[in-house]
């Protein structure tokens, strides 16, 4: 059972305006960033070799993830609105937390990879996975820069758990289990935590390994989120994980 009491209350929304604004605020995000980042653009007057020039910038790259976010954040706020900001705050677990959630954050983290490994061997038993796809982050590994590192670090590392816990494990997951188990709903925000990351191959390909890998994570992230009443342990398992990639990729530079 879960150690807050907010979380033996049910959510001022339901799973049907959950599901709704979970998908909604994911594309329509980062529609509207693109749309406007090409507006920008318009107004500069660029020619089509300076656009793709400053596309590839991580400057913009790193104000194109900040806009995603923010616009994400917004478009949540949307769904809630009118809701008191008290209710909505603690209804999503953002409260304080407490020192022994930092045992969970090790359990997490653990019991994720140890699922993660257990599925995928799983799956890899039944349908072959191709282990070796690449996901396509944003961000070229050559960028080594402090400057670079730091946005990357910003862009990867701290953004995203704080705003895809807010969303999928906040706002989703606890407007699920106004209706539902902890079990159906954990399964129902993983399932749509995961679409979203297979679609994000370098091939074009759907990336099942992705796909189980943020499937795994969040069922984890689920569990945490109904034990501790707080999204913290959560945003931590998750920084976490995203921080190892960003290691592994831009500081040791592994393929």
């Amino acid at each position: 059972m879960p150690d807050q009491a907010i979380d033996t209350q049910k959510a001022p929304w339901g799973p049907f305006r959950a599901v709704i604004g979970a998908v909604v605020s994911f594309f329509m995000a980062q529609e509207a960033a693109t749309f406007l980042l090409s507006l920008y653009v318009q107004t500069r007057g660029w020619t089509n070799q300076q656009v793709e020039s400053w596309a590839n910038q991580s400057s913009s790259k790193f104000f194109y993830y900040v806009l995603v976010e923010v616009l994400t954040l917004s478009i949540i706020w949307l769904f809630v609105r009118g809701i008191p900001f008290r209710v909505v705050r603690k209804t999503i677990g953002l409260i304080r937390p407490r020192w022994r959630d930092l045992l969970y954050v090790l359990m997490g983290f653990v019991g994720y990879y140890l699922l993660y490994f257990a599925i995928i061997s799983i799956s890899n038993f039944l349908v072959p996975i191709d282990l070796n796809q690449k996901q396509d982050i944003g961000f070229d590994q050559t960028h080594n820069s402090i400057g670079s590192l730091i946005i990357i670090f910003i862009s990867l590392v701290v953004l995203p758990p704080i705003v895809e816990e807010i969303v999928f494990r906040g706002f989703l997951f606890r407007g699920l289990r106004r209706s539902f188990a902890p079990v159906i709903a954990a399964l129902i925000t993983s399932v749509l935590f995961a679409i979203p990351h297979s679609w994000q191959s370098t091939d074009g390909h759907t990336l099942w390994n992705a796909a189980i890998d943020t499937f795994s994570l969040s069922l984890v992230l689920c569990y945490l989120r109904e034990r501790t009443g707080n999204l913290w342990a959560g945003i931590s398992v998750h920084a976490l994980k995203n921080l190892i990639a960003f290691l592994a990729l831009f500081i040791f530079h592994v393929q």
